[in-house]
């Protein structure tokens, strides 16, 4: 991992991606903001369909100011 040199003297957030900043589904009947194709395990290739939860780019852009983030998921 490359640390940008700005994050040199930050304190580190960690953040959960699902079900904290987005909300990922396959089915594209509730509203989203992005459809982003996935392989999954198995090999077969289905449509996620992301929602962005309210105000996580602003959340996101304000801690950048502060802290070094790190975002993982262990969904699929």
């Amino acid at each position: 991992m490359v640390r940008d040199k700005s994050d040199a003297n930050k304190k580190t957030l960690l953040i959960d991606i699902d079900e904290t900043l987005i909300h990922c589904q396959q089915d594209a009947r509730e509203p989203y903001d992005i459809a982003l194709p996935v392989e999954l395990d198995s090999g077969d290739k289905v449509l996620a369909y992301v929602s962005i939860r309210p105000y996580a780019i602003r959340f996101l852009k304000k801690m950048a100011k502060y802290f070094e983030i790190i975002a993982f998921t262990a969904s699929h």
